[in-house]
């Protein structure tokens, strides 16, 4: 539910979620967070103590139940002589103690290194009968998590690609995030053939991405949708999932997956299981409403339900157009300045139709991309993307004047100099244009325009900031004081120069041809 807050309390909340950044320790911390979505599953972490110690306690623990999380709490002597007597007790305690329904053990950095024998302790524990659970391996070593500048420029190749071409759709990379890796290891070892369960499920769908962290608003709309058409929803990944529910995933006929990866191509092969994208990032160049039919309608193709699908989408947008009317009565004619903030790929993209569609005028636009740019990406990867983004804001109706280049350190000037009815920036950077007494809105985490239910709250929750009165904070919070590095908020200026050194190292551009063990 979206709530009226005080200003102060907008930047603490802010920085409270933006820890997300550092609750993402390495793949370990995404395994640990899918795995314990589960029910009646225990996710084990193979390795040091001080490891599963730090996933423990994650920020993230604001929407997980970390019930429990054991270890096998490898020392120096696993480290050098092999941890599978650890990892052996280990699960065998698990079992007896907790009486779990599916072990899911978890690699971490040591174990992934030294190369322990999992796959086979866990089948010798199985045909010995040793254990009543079901047990999973899921490689989750921290050293294998993806390269962030190579993954960050094959994001943007793709979302240009699929500006371009959207007939040759390429995924969003999600590898290496850990949530990806645990759907890997269920498809390719709990999985189930759907013959010996009762066999496919006709209009049978399976829906990931729906779990409390993202966009779980919409998931029940989506539900209701499906089902209206003519589906049956058969498993959610990771909402009410138990093992058995996993074992029966392949019954469906189609995956409609928000986070794509292997684990959809391994059910492909292995039971031939379809799959659609919602596409969550290269949909943003495509008006709201052609964004809901273009996901819709690609459901109803893959079921053979094309037909049905468009009567619903067409009575559906028929009613989002008339529930629009009261806020575009609010809004129309009100000014708004959208600026970027430190998000990856939010802002003006999310929500630019449904402004204009509002009868909103923008002054200006962002189109500063510093804190992505300067991860040495290649420069044809900056031309492009520019041009893209420019492209895609000239496509839905803005014009070029209106697109700026200024910096997110300038952006209180630009503020100043438009004095705008409303701001749109990211959750953190409210506080300054409400420093100014201007109200400023940025969408919920993870929620995107390609349901219905989203593009409403939207619109109301505009109107609900359009009102804010107050905004300035009367008396000032101690972190209010504080200097904030524009770029890597919430870290102050003083405390990241030590991460704008990290950078540096982290994102330098070594040639193909390593000068290493040349003479």
């Amino acid at each position: 539910m979206y709530a009226e807050r005080d200003a102060g309390m907008d930047l603490l909340i802010s920085r409270m979620w933006l820890m997300h950044r550092s609750a993402i320790h390495c793949k370990l911390s995404g395994g640990v967070g899918a795995a314990i979505e589960i029910k009646n599953a225990v996710p084990i972490i193979h390795g040091p103590s001080g490891c599963a110690y730090n996933h423990r306690i994650p920020v993230q623990q604001s929407w997980l139940d970390t019930e429990v999380l054991p270890t096998t709490a490898l020392t120096e002597k696993e480290t050098v002589l092999g941890g599978n007597d650890r990892l052996r007790d280990t699960i065998l305690e698990v079992d007896r103690n907790y009486h779990p329904e599916l072990i899911i053990v978890l690699l971490s950095c040591v174990s992934g290194i030294i190369g322990d024998d999992v796959k086979g302790e866990i089948f010798h524990l199985k045909n010995t009968d040793q254990v009543k659970a079901d047990m999973v391996v899921v490689d989750t070593s921290g050293f294998k998590h993806r390269d962030f500048r190579d993954w960050i420029e094959t994001a943007i190749k793709n979302v240009i690609h699929n500006y371009k071409h959207p007939e040759d759709y390429k995924p969003f990379p999600i590898e290496g995030c850990g949530q990806a890796e645990v759907l890997t290891a269920l498809a390719g070892q709990l999985m189930e053939d759907p013959d010996a369960n009762g066999g496919v499920i006709e209009h049978g769908v399976n829906l990931c991405g729906g779990n409390r962290a993202w966009d779980a608003g919409a998931l029940e709309e989506k539900i209701d949708i499906l089902t209206e058409i003519g589906a049956t929803i058969n498993a959610i990944f990771f909402a009410n999932l138990t093992a058995d529910k996993i074992k029966n995933a392949p019954r469906a006929e189609l995956n409609v997956v928000q986070r794509p990866g292997d684990w959809v191509k391994i059910m492909n092969k292995r039971f031939g299981t379809e799959f659609v994208h919602e596409d969550i990032f290269s949909t943003r160049s495509l008006p709201y409403q052609e964004r809901i039919r273009t996901f819709y309608t690609s459901i109803g193709e893959k079921l053979g339900l094309e037909k049905e699908t468009e009567a619903v989408i067409d009575r559906r947008l028929a009613k989002l157009e008339a529930d629009l009317e009261p806020y575009r009565e609010k809004l129309d004619g009100k000014h708004i300045v959208m600026l970027r903030g430190s998000g990856m790929f939010g802002g003006a993209h999310e929500l630019i139709s449904l402004v204009l569609d509002l009868g909103m005028v923008v002054d200006a636009i962002s189109l500063d991309y510093t804190f992505l740019y300067n991860k040495n990406l290649s420069k044809d990867v900056l031309v492009q993307h520019r041009k893209v983004t420019v492209e895609i804001f000239h496509k839905m109706g803005v014009d070029s004047d209106v697109l700026l280049e200024t910096p997110i350190e300038k952006e209180e000037a630009v503020i100043k100099e438009f004095k705008p009815d409303i701001v749109v920036t990211t959750h953190e950077r409210k506080w300054i244009p409400h420093s100014l007494g201007i109200p400023a809105y940025s969408r919920e985490v993870h929620r995107f325009l390609g349901q219905f239910e989203n593009v409403l709250e939207t619109a109301k929750e505009l109107c609900i900031e359009l009102n804010r009165k107050n905004l300035a904070v009367k008396r000032p919070y101690i972190f209010q004081a504080l200097e904030y590095d524009p770029v890597r908020y919430p870290y102050t200026k003083k405390s990241s120069a030590s991460i704008r050194a990290g950078e540096a190292m982290q994102f330098v551009k070594t040639s193909k041809s390593s000068a290493v063990g040349k003479r």
